[in-house]
């Protein structure tokens, strides 16, 4: 994980704050912060079974149907993964599949 993508992520996350990685993968930038508000989704179960073991609250699942509650999350982040959703073949247009990550993110100031 490159050490920028973690100081960015540091930059807006507050300790005690909800963190969820979409497209967690292994857990590599969630296992840079505390627990227990380390939350990823991810389609590969093989990767999930990794970040599980790093602590990490883990759904198997597609970003179009994640299970979790709007504004639920204080940090949404999404390394490495915005290019798969501009090359996949989702069955939904790209910009409905980022408004739903949008979803679960709380709203705030710029």
């Amino acid at each position: 994980m490159d050490r920028s993508t973690i100081d960015l992520i540091r930059k807006y996350a507050l300790p005690g704050q909800r963190i969820l990685d979409v497209g967690v993968g292994m857990g590599r930038a969630l296992s840079h912060f505390s627990e227990p508000g380390r939350f990823g989704v991810d389609i590969s179960i093989d990767y999930l079974e990794e970040a599980h073991k790093k602590g990490i609250n883990i759904c198997h699942g597609l970003v179009e149907e994640m299970p979790y509650i709007p504004g639920l999350f204080d940090i949404v982040v999404h390394t490495d993964v915005l290019d798969m959703f501009l090359i996949s073949i989702l069955p939904e247009p790209k910009f409905l599949i980022l408004s739903k990550k949008r979803r679960v993110d709380r709203p705030r100031p710029l």
